[in-house]
This record gives C-alpha cells, sequence and structure tokens, in this order.
C-alpha cells in the first residue's frame, strides 16, 4: 500500500520565497570544511520538494493566490523544519518579510502534516 501524499496549500509568495532562495546542486555538495555549501545557511532541499513546488506553481491558483502542492510525507516534514530553520535565519539576518513568509508555510505543512 502506498502512502498517500500530503497535499498543502501554500501561498504563491511562500512557493516563490522557497524557490527563489539559493540552493546548492547536488555537485556543488563536497565533504572539504572550506567548501562555500559547507557553509551554506539554508541547507539543501530534496530534488522532489523543488519539483513539488514548481509543479504546484505551474497549476491554478486557489482563491487568486495559493497552490496545492502534494508532498511525500517525509518531504513535507523536511519542508516544514527548513522552512522554519531558514526563517530563523532570516530574522537573525533581519529579512522580516521573508522570514513571516517561511513562519507562516511552515505553520501550513504542520498543520496539514498534522492531519494526514
Amino acid at each position: 500500500m502506498t502512502a498517500q501524499p500530503v497535499v498543502v496549500e501554500l501561498r504563491r509568495v511562500a512557493i516563490d520565497t522557497i524557490l527563489d532562495l539559493p540552493s546548492p546542486r547536488a555537485s556543488e555538495v563536497t565533504p572539504r570544511s572550506d567548501s562555500p555549501v559547507a557553509r551554506w545557511p539554508f541547507g539543501q532541499l530534496a530534488a522532489s520538494t523543488r519539483t513539488a513546488l514548481e509543479v504546484a506553481k505551474r497549476g491554478e491558483l486557489l482563491y487568486g493566490h495559493s497552490h496545492h502542492v502534494a508532498l511525500e510525507r517525509s518531504d513535507a516534514v523536511t519542508l516544514r523544519d527548513w522552512c522554519s530553520a531558514t526563517a530563523d535565519k532570516l530574522l537573525g539576518a533581519e529579512d522580516r518579510p521573508r522570514a513571516g513568509i517561511l513562519q507562516a508555510a511552515a505553520a501550513a505543512l504542520d498543520a496539514q502534516i498534522r492531519r494526514s
């Protein structure tokens, strides 16, 4: 039996913010401590998560501002944690607008994960 995906409604601005934050490519990940990726502040999202966000972004808008994003449960948990941790880092960098967007996305993901 295949697990049902977690389908969460995320605002378009949250999807854009997540996708627009720089993310290292897998080929850039190296074990060297002097690597820029080793110092990467936001961590790396799984390709499946980025793909799900991009697919949702191409879909129909809900209420003029949101999209349904279908994620495997583990990807949803990882994205929730990523949004929360990244929001904390952005708050520390005085980037309150993007931090607030990511905090709201983390809350929406958390609520949907708990329901599923």
